[in-house]
């Protein structure tokens, strides 16, 4: 999963079998979880590490007394940021895995914008996605202080459109690089849809926005 790698949000959970002292009594034990800490993978959704006995040993101490076993579990933010980006690359942008919902719209206004039979979206708060990459490059289509879409002006890739009255954006689901976890759920605006085109799937089907 791409988006930001270099800097992955994780949670270390600290347990430990059979009894144990105060960690903080330990330097070698306290070096070993900064090590830890610092590789960071980003290619792994979690992983187990088991300190060995000796990585454990304080002076004068028994290492089986002391810190019998230890396990650290490492794990990903369970909501990772996706990667999209317009299709020549100028423009980039990194949104939550947090969509609230997601539709197929097939109203006359999406088809002429992506040049497609329909165009799969997924909701999300506006706060929600930041532009990294190229945010001198946008070309908005309508009103800056209302509803509008914002596409790539060297390409004219369609990236989100911002509805709502600014408070969410609509991101276009092929533009992503990384793969959502939502889905789409129903087909929208199905009364104005291209007359060439049949829905084969098992989606609900809305006349307009449900």
């Amino acid at each position: 999963m791409r988006g930001d790698s270099s800097h992955p949000i994780f949670r270390v959970a600290f347990i430990s079998h059979g009894r144990a002292k105060s960690f903080r009594q330990n330097d070698n034990f306290l070096g070993s979880c900064r090590q830890f800490l610092r590789l960071r993978p980003s290619n792994i959704m979690k992983q187990q590490v088991r300190m060995s006995k000796s990585s454990c040993d304080a002076p004068n101490q028994s290492p089986t007394s002391q810190f019998p076993s230890v396990t650290f579990v490492m794990e990903r933010d369970v909501n990772p940021l996706l990667a999209g980006r317009c299709l020549c690359g100028a423009v980039h942008y990194a949104v939550k895995d947090e969509f609230v919902y997601a539709l197929n719209c097939h109203c006359s206004n999406c088809r002429r914008a992506t040049g497609s039979a329909f165009k799969p979206f997924a909701g999300i708060e506006r706060d929600k996605l930041n532009i990294t990459q190229g945010q001198d490059k946008l070309l908005i289509f309508g009103a800056k202080n209302a509803a509008h879409d914002v596409h790539c002006n060297t390409c004219g890739s369609l990236m989100f459109s911002v509805v709502r009255e600014g408070e969410f954006v609509h991101v276009t689901l092929g533009t992503l690089e990384d793969t959502p976890s939502i889905r789409p759920t129903a087909h929208i605006f199905v009364g104005s849809k291209a007359a060439w085109y049949s829905i084969t799937d098992e989606l609900p089907q809305h006349d307009e926005f449900g």
